[in-house]
This record gives C-alpha cells, sequence and structure tokens, in this order.
C-alpha cells in the first residue's frame, strides 16, 4: 500500500488525518476549560419536603446555599400543577356534579351556588379562590382562545357575590371545551416563587410546559416573560413535546425554536435532559445546537431516591459518573423525600447532606460550581471537512482496489468526480442543517469501513525452526504486536470521525450518532463475509464433519462451551440488545465499581470481555498455521476496533474519557486473550501429540502387517 503508486491516496489520507488530530486536540483543549457544573434543585418538590418537616421554603433554601448549590429549577404553571397543589379545582361538567358534596365540605356555599348553575357535561370548570391566579388563568385562556376557529368561550364570575360574601371571593371559570390541552397549558410562571430565588441569589433554571398547541402571539409572550427573569441560567422542555407543535402544520414550532434561541443573547442556555424523549426536537435542534447543555436528573433513570446510606452514596456516584463520563453540565436532584435508614437527621438536613457531598466531589474532581456554558461555534472549518471527507473516500477507493481489484483508471475517475461534488456540496450547505445528515453519513462510512484494518491486515511469520514455531511466548509476543498495530490503526482512522461530528449541535449533544447499532451489525457481518471469501469455509466444514470424532474433541468442545458460557449470560442478562449499543452499561454491579476504581471510567465489557481475546487468540492461531476458525474469530474479534470506533463516535463524551475507556478496555483485554491464548496452545500441543500418536501407530499398524 505504501508505494509511489499510492503516494496522491496516501497524501489525502494524511493530510485527513493530520486535521482531525488538529481538531481533537481542539476539542480535549474546550473540554477542559468548560468545567463548569451547575447542581439544581427542584423548587416544586423542594416545597413538598418542606412542608412535610413543617417548615417555611424560604428557610429551607437558606440552609440548601450553604451546601453551594447555585441553581433552582421552576417549573411552568398549568392547570394540572396547580390542581394537584390544590391552588384550584379543574373538573369536567360531568366531574364538578358528581363531586359537588366534597366541594361542599371545602367550601358549603359551592353546593348551593352550583347548583343554580346550568351545569354542561361538555365543559370544563375551573374554581379557584385567589385573585393573582385567576387572572393568571383567566388571561392565558382569553388570549389562547382569542382566534380560535372552533369559537371556544371562556367566561368568569365570583359566584361568591351571588352568595352576598364580597370579601372572600370565589371565582368560577368555564370553558366550552372538555379538550385533554387545556390541563397542560402553560400559565407562566410564579411570580411570587421567582422573587424568592432572587433574593437568595440563586441561578434560576426555567422548566417550560409542553403545551403543544401554544400560538405564536404566546410565544412571544412566553418569551418575552422568560427574558425579564432576573438570573435566569438556562430554559428546558418539561414532558414529550416540543411547545407549539402540531402535525398538521410546523409553523409555530419552528417559531418557537427561533425565540428560544434569541435567550443565548443573555446568555441563558437550552438543557436537554438525559434519557427523556422530546417529539419534534429535530425541529428546532438547528436554532439551539449553539446554546445546548446536556442535563442529567435523578428520575431520568426511573432510579428510586436512596433509602439506605448505601444507596445515598450510589446515588452521588451516579451523578458524578454522569458529569464525567458523558459531558454532563447541569445536575438536577429532585429530592430525598423518604428518610434515611440508620439516620437520625429530618429530611431536610438529609437533603443537604446529600447535596454538600455532592458538591464536594464535583470540586474535588476538578470541576467548579458555577453556570455552565455550550460550546458555541464549529470546531472545522468547512475547507477542513471536505478534505476529511476526501479522506473517507480515498480509504474506500483503496478498499475496492485491494479486495475487488478496481482498476487505477477508474479509482482516478471516481475520486475528481466525487472530490468535486463534495467541494461544492460542502461549501453550499455548510450553513443548513442538511450538513447534519451528510456528516452522520459519512460517520456511518467510516464506521464500516475503519474496523475492516482487522481482517485486511497482512502479516508473515516464517519460523526458523520447529522450536520457535512451538514457543509459546514468541508467538504470544507477536500476536500482541499485531494486535496493537492494529488497534492503533483503528484508533488513528477514528480521528476522522471525531473530525466529522465535530459542529456544536454534536458537541453539545443535541444530535447524535444514531446509527449505533446498524454499524454494531452490518460491520461484523461484513468482517465475516470477507474472512469466508478467503478461508472457503464451506469445503472446510465439509471435511471436519466427515471425520469420526474423537473423544478428546468431545472435551474440547465441551471445555469450549463452558468457557463461552460466561459471556452467554452476560449477553442475555443485559437484555441482548445492549450488545450492539455504543453507550456505557447501564447496570452498575460491583465488577463495574471495582473497574471505576481502578481506571476511573468502566471500560466496555464487549470489548475486553469478547473483542480482545478473540481478535488476539485470531493473531496467534493464524502465526500457527491455523487459519480453519478465522471467519468465527473474525467476527468476535472485529468487536474490539468496532468498540474503540463505536466510543469515538460519541463525541459529546469526553475525549480523555473514550482514551481511558478504551485503554483500559485494551489492557484488560490482553489479559483475558492471554488466558485465553495459553488454553490454544495447551490444545494445539495436547492434538498435536494425538497426531503424532496415531500416525505412530498408523506405521507399527503397516510394519506388522509388512
Amino acid at each position: 500500500m505504501f508505494t509511489k503508486r499510492n503516494i496522491i491516496f496516501l497524501l489525502i489520507i494524511f493530510l485527513a488525518l493530520f486535521l482531525s488530530l488538529v481538531i481533537s486536540i481542539k476539542k480535549i483543549i474546550l473540554e477542559n476549560n468548560n468545567n463548569n457544573i451547575e447542581v439544581c434543585i427542584d423548587f416544586q418538590k423542594f416545597e413538598k419536603i418542606c412542608n412535610i418537616e413543617g417548615g417555611d421554603v424560604y428557610s429551607g433554601f437558606q440552609v440548601l446555599l450553604k451546601s453551594g448549590i447555585n441553581s433552582v429549577l421552576i417549573h411552568e404553571d398549568t392547570l394540572t400543577s396547580l390542581s394537584n397543589s390544590s391552588q384550584i379545582s379543574v373538573l369536567s361538567g360531568n366531574e364538578l356534579l358528581k363531586n359537588l358534596k366534597s366541594l361542599a365540605i371545602i367550601n358549603p356555599m359551592i353546593k348551593k351556588i352550583i347548583e343554580k348553575k346550568s351545569i354542561k357535561p361538555n365543559y370544563t370548570y375551573i374554581i379557584v379562590s385567589d385573585t393573582r391566579i385567576h387572572d393568571r388563568i383567566y388571561s392565558e385562556l382569553k388570549i389562547r382562545f382569542k382566534d380560535d376557529e372552533l369559537k371556544t368561550a371562556v367566561k368568569s364570575e365570583n359566584i361568591a357575590l351571588e352568595n352576598g360574601v364580597e370579601s372572600e371571593a370565589l371565582y368560577l371559570i368555564s370553558v366550552n371545551s372538555a379538550s385533554a390541552e387545556l390541563y397542560n397549558l402553560g400559565l407562566g410562571f410564579n411570580p411570587k416563587t421567582l422573587s424568592l430565588i432572587n433574593d437568595l441569589g440563586f441561578s434560576v433554571v426555567l422548566g417550560i410546559a409542553n403545551s403543544n398547541f401554544l400560538t405564536i402571539n404566546q410565544i412571544d409572550r412566553l418569551v418575552e416573560n422568560i427574558q425579564n427573569v432576573p438570573n435566569l441560567s438556562a430554559v428546558l422542555i418539561e414532558g414529550g413535546v416540543v411547545p407549539g407543535y402540531s402535525q398538521t402544520d410546523d409553523k409555530n414550532v419552528d417559531y418557537f425554536g427561533k425565540k428560544i434561541s434569541e435567550l443565548s443573547k443573555i446568555k441563558a442556555k437550552f438543557a436537554l435532559l438525559e434519557n427523556e424523549k422530546i417529539l419534534s426536537l429535530d425541529s428546532i435542534s438547528h436554532y439551539l445546537s449553539h446554546m445546548t447543555i446536556n442535563a442529567h436528573r435523578l428520575s431520568s433513570t426511573a432510579t428510586p431516591p436512596p433509602v439506605n446510606l448505601e444507596e445515598y452514596n450510589t446515588g452521588i456516584s451516579r451523578f458524578m459518573r454522569a458529569i464525567r463520563e458523558r459531558n454532563v453540565k447541569m445536575i438536577i436532584f429532585e429530592g430525598i423525600n423518604e428518610k434515611i435508614l440508620g439516620v437520625s437527621s429530618n429530611l431536610l438536613v438529609q437533603n443537604f447532606n446529600f447535596l454538600l457531598s455532592l458538591v464536594q466531589q464535583v470540586k474535588s474532581s476538578g470541576f467548579n460550581i458555577k453556570s455552565s456554558a455550550a460550546i458555541e461555534s464549529d470546531l472545522a472549518a468547512p475547507i477542513i471537512i471536505v478534505i476529511i471527507s476526501w479522506g473517507v473516500l480515498v480509504l474506500y477507493i483503496l478498499f475496492f482496489e485491494y479486495v475487488f481489484k478496481m482498476p487505477r483508471k477508474i479509482s482516478y475517475l471516481v475520486l475528481i468526480s466525487f472530490m468535486a461534488f463534495i467541494l461544492i456540496f460542502t461549501l453550499k450547505w455548510y450553513s443548513n442543517y442538511v450538513m447534519t445528515y451528510y456528516r452522520q453519513i459519512l460517520a456511518f462510512m467510516c464506521a464500516i469501513i475503519i474496523p475492516m484494518v482487522t481482517v485486511l491486515y497482512k502479516f508473515n511469520f516464517e519460523p526458523a525452526d520447529a522450536e520457535e514455531k512451538r514457543n509459546f511466548y514468541t508467538l504470544f509476543y507477536r500476536s500482541v504486536f499485531c494486535m496493537l498495530n492494529v488497534i492503533f490503526v483503528t484508533a488513528l482512522l477514528s480521528t476522522l470521525i471525531t473530525g466529522l461530528l465535530s459542529s456544536a449541535e454534536f458537541v453539545n449533544g443535541i444530535h447524535t450518532y444514531s446509527a449505533v447499532k446498524a454499524s454494531w451489525i452490518l460491520t461484523v457481518l461484513f468482517g465475516f463475509s470477507l474472512s469466508v471469501r478467503t478461508e472457503h469455509l464451506s469445503r472446510k466444514i465439509k471435511k471436519i464433519l466427515s471425520e469420526p470424532v474423537k473423544i478428546y474433541q468431545l472435551v474440547f468442545a465441551a471445555l469450549f462451551i463452558a468457557a463461552l458460557a460466561p459471556y452467554a449470560v452476560l449477553f442475555f442478562n443485559r437484555g441482548g440488545a445492549s450488545f450492539f449499543s455504543g453507550t456505557y452499561a447501564s447496570d452498575y454491579s460491583y465488577l463495574s465499581y471495582l473497574l471505576e476504581k481502578l481506571f476511573g471510567v468502566c471500560p466496555s465489557y464487549t470489548e475486553f470481555l469478547i473483542g480482545y481475546p478473540f481478535l488476539l487468540l485470531y493473531f496467534y492461531l493464524n502465526h500457527l498455521k491455523i487459519r480453519a476458525f478465522n471467519p468465527v474469530l473474525i467476527s468476535f474479534g472485529i468487536l474490539a476496533p468496532l468498540g474503540v470506533v463505536m466510543s469515538v463516535c460519541g463525541v459529546n463524551y469526553p475525549l480523555y474519557i473514550i482514551f481511558i475507556k478504551s485503554l483500559g478496555g485494551l489492557l484488560l483485554g490482553l489479559a483475558a486473550g492471554a488466558v485465553l491464548c495459553m488454553a490454544a496452545h495447551l490444545g494445539f500441543v495436547f492434538y498435536s501429540r494425538e497426531k503424532d500418536r496415531e500416525r505412530q501407530n498408523m506405521k507399527e499398524a503397516d510394519d506388522g502387517i509388512i
């Protein structure tokens, strides 16, 4: 490959790799400098904890302030949230008539007055006694239905006046609609809560209700109100739908994205919560890519609050893993609302201790408790993306030449044509969302081609004598050298993916590499096909099946099945599907805990238990001239370089963590591979002796006949 004939292709690849390495270094520097973490407490959840303990919210937050946290999450009020907090009652006409007795217990005049009204089953009725809350709800409903095509009517009356009691207001708001959308209507943020948090000096994170039916006027008012919030740090969407979303018209949701992006002018961010899918997020992602940070909260993992000290420490460890391993910049703590076993302190003190421990660990890990920031610009200029794309193109050209014997004239024609196309396409569409899919496609192409280094790697070993051929340490050393070469080339070529996925939308996490499972499956099948192509597998299988079965072969088969049993348990225990994923293991076992303590991050089980051992065994057996098992060994061994590639595809993960994770997997894989190779060596020696004994017996039998 390294010949004068390939000089043009090699120059393009080397230039693409050099630029990719520069981008990788630039990304590491940015990651090290961008080390601010926000620790945020959920106001609504903590308010309930204060109520349980019988204290006021202001005093409770004064205690939490001493723990070192810096932000508070405030949810946008909705009819549902206000009803759940018993500030209002929201009922349909049927429900109102059924619940008159229970309402009368709360306020005796309700039953008498309601019975005089003409209650309609298909109406929605809101009962509220607080004038300020009434005014907020009524004004929002009037604005919402001002230009409504269905002519929805909103009426309000102070029913207390009918009883002659003017000092105690009691409002009845009626809406001639029973739509479920009403219950999730965003009503803005409680001014009293905002004032309290501002007095305490916390930064404010606003949770926007997922009112998918917002109009343009409402979006304008919502964003205007958000911009006027003092100490605003970030906003996030509370729920599974982008506000303004509609299946028939995306005009409103597109407008919502544009308006929210204007918050970057006042240094506010858009927080993207882990494991919480938001419908139509892609519609606004290109507006928010420059201001997005990853956020993590306890409920996103469906894990209940800690009930004992062990779970207490595990919760802190989980938060720390999110910060270190997944580039999380905001931690949202929803509070411990159950007393921890073995701890005599009350809930308020328990929450304070939890946050204090978390803050101390965050600081000791080298992070600052400050308002976090997103990476705002692309790490690569358009011309760099062009050159890296050329590098990917050349890799495929050389691959097709090597495997399918494509003529050099065709190679030059393809190179010139696609180089021109890539240049024109990139320069024209660079600032368009189309480039997002273009980069993902090229990353997918890299994920398929780069692991093929394992299959195409050629090595020649001609032992000087029979002793060297059988020497385990010599063969093992050469096998390790070959495997390290493959992993080094794989890691080097993987920097092309870092260069391709270097835009703010990928680095900040609003877009991810979405073809992870397809890459795993296709790469394994592709590698298997290439190995079968050169190994004549069917012929060898027929030969093996035609030979008589011997006792030692059955023993070897039993030992092989026993060796595979732990892998099968691991596979099925993790649900099988996670075997083909590029993410970290979701289960946190004792082994994971030990590995994290050893390396600082848990290496991938798929790599060090399967990939590296089988890859090392593949090289070892080939040095012994045993190639019958190559297709099987390649299919499993290719998981090692593929794991490295998939780790790099998670570009919103810190690069230094990816390096440590891969290095840890390599070291553990070498240890496991050494055991596997030793077992193969013993089996080979035993098999050779058995063959020699059989030949000797056959020779003695022939001599006896003669």
